[in-house]
């Protein structure tokens, strides 16, 4: 039924059917720059994405190109029937590279990673899976470590902002993972046929698309952790663990660093400030909460960590475009 759903032309290929031709497929909002100024580097906000769920999976529009363009958030392309061709731009290959991709491959891109799409026909279908850094496990990124795979050092990368040390983007063949397959259309299905708790169901298969990724492609490289790096995973995962009374001077004090150049590197590692990391998994965890329990609204600021409700609905309302009673309902 899913695959019926996805093989039918929807409005926007209908569009670009007839007038032969890009039509652009998301609101002007979402994008940094056009699609229709040539030359722009356009990048593709993830604030359309997420509002109701961790993980946005939509079919690749056929029968026009898509321009180069690159995204503010992690993206899978998966290949369902038929082939596509990709160009990558990355730093070590600014001028790009072309791959072509057929039934069951996967390729999986950082954000910032620069690529476009050619011309998919009727008999071509691929989907876009699309995640935030956030969907991510840490505490099994950290257990990739010792599988010394490449796919460690693709996300070491990207949390780290190693913007010209980037892998950018990875190639998983079908025929060395057929598995994978399995898990991605599972997935799928979740999507489109969804029932209760599929956000998480679809979450849960997202790790088990990343271990499996792991364990079956053969690809190894030395990984290189610097001593700064593995002092941001412990404490990243400290967050994860101990949210509801973490601090920074615990941090600075269990790692015996001075707490405002602990909050330096933490910033310009990951971008963000202790303060906003540990907000954001206070969150993650509260919307957790509330989609899966019937705890009271009190109860599960409590569990997280956060006293003030006005402060929480706020803070609630900005992370994920909704207000907390939203998404409970």
């Amino acid at each position: 039924q899913v695959l019926d759903m996805l093989l039918k032309h929807d409005p926007i290929e209908e569009e670009q059917l007839e007038q032969h031709r890009f039509v652009q497929d998301l609101p002007n909002s979402t994008l940094s720059g056009s699609f229709y100024s040539q030359g722009n580097h356009v990048t593709i906000k993830n604030s359309y994405f997420f509002l109701n769920r961790d993980i946005y999976i939509s079919k690749h529009h056929r029968f026009a190109a898509y321009p180069i363009h690159s995204h503010s958030f992690l993206e899978m392309n998966y290949v369902i029937r038929g082939g596509v061709d990709e160009m990558l731009f990355t730093p070590q290959q600014p001028t790009g590279r072309k791959l072509h991709l057929t039934a069951g491959d996967l390729i999986l891109i950082d954000q910032q990673t620069r690529h476009s799409i050619n011309y998919l026909d009727s008999n071509d279908l691929m989907v876009n899976i699309l995640f935030q850094d956030r969907s991510l496990d840490l505490q099994l990124l950290e257990q990739m470590r010792g599988s010394q795979s490449i796919l460690y050092q693709f996300f070491l990368d990207h949390y780290f902002n190693q913007d010209n040390q980037k892998i950018g983007y990875m190639v998983f063949r079908h025929e060395e993972c057929q598995e994978i397959s399995a898990t991605i259309e599972e997935m799928i299905n979740e999507y489109y046929q969804p029932q209760s708790y599929s956000n998480i169901v679809i979450r849960s298969l997202m790790s088990i698309l990343l271990i499996q990724l792991v364990r079956n492609f053969s690809f190894r490289q030395p990984v290189s952790v610097s001593k700064k790096q593995q002092l941001i995973m412990n404490v990243l995962n400290d967050i994860d663990d101990h949210y509801q009374n973490i601090s920074l001077a615990k941090e600075a004090a269990n790692y015996s660093y001075n707490p405002s150049y602990l909050s330096q590197l933490i910033h310009q590692s990951t971008g963000n400030s202790f303060s906003e990391l540990l907000l954001k998994r206070r969150l993650k965890k509260a919307q957790e909460l509330l989609k899966t329990t019937k705890l009271p609204l009190v109860s599960i600021m409590k569990k997280v960590g956060i006293s003030n409700r006005n402060y929480f609905n706020h803070k609630y309302e900005n992370e994920f475009g909704k207000s907390p009673s939203q998404d409970r309902s």
